[in-house]
């Protein structure tokens, strides 16, 4: 099922992208679908809801209140770092520090999370750090749901490689 999700994230935010604009609104849809898959597999009626206009801000809010540890603590700040620089490209014509804001959006995951790549049959897919700040994420938003890692776990480890990137060799195989 991350699989599926993965190859999701690939095929709406295309290795190659520079128009930061994009990568920022793209990776910020993307970030929305994972955190109400994480709102989802934590509730006890997740159909109440579904396609509720709930916010960017909102659902972090909702989400890290839902936190049974089983979630790196630094993904509620990488979230909101996120939701800062999308929002100051969607609502300025002439956004204001956004050099600024993606700098410290990229170096906080980074600090948090290492640095990743993304290598399909040992071919590196041209990448930039913006997407694949957002990337690492998504990857651990959902890797955090409990289901998804070994009961003696407490936490996701970070190596530096997110579990979904550890998956594009069996995900390479589907394709």
């Amino acid at each position: 099922m991350n699989e599926e999700k993965l190859l999701k994230f690939i095929d709406h935010l295309k290795a190659g992208f520079e128009d930061k604009s994009l990568i920022v609104l793209n990776g910020h849809l993307l970030l929305e679908l994972a955190l109400r898959d994480y709102i989802s597999k934590r509730v006890q009626a997740p159909e109440r809801i579904d396609g509720a206009q709930i916010n960017f801000a909102a659902l972090i809010i909702f989400a890290s209140a839902l936190d049974d540890c089983h979630t790196d603590q630094w993904l509620w700040s990488a979230l909101k770092k996120a939701n800062a620089l999308r929002n100051q490209l969607a609502h300025n014509l002439e956004p204001k520090k956004i050099d600024t804001l993606e700098s410290e959006f990229i170096n906080y995951v980074t600090a948090h999370d290492g640095v990743a790549s993304i290598e399909i049959d040992d071919i590196e897919l041209k990448y930039g750090n913006l997407a694949i700040a957002f990337l690492q994420i998504f990857d651990g938003l959902l890797h955090s749901h409990p289901t998804s890692i070994e009961p003696a776990e407490k936490k996701r480890r970070t190596t530096g490689k997110t579990g979904l990137l550890k998956m594009l060799d069996s995900a390479k195989k589907i394709r």
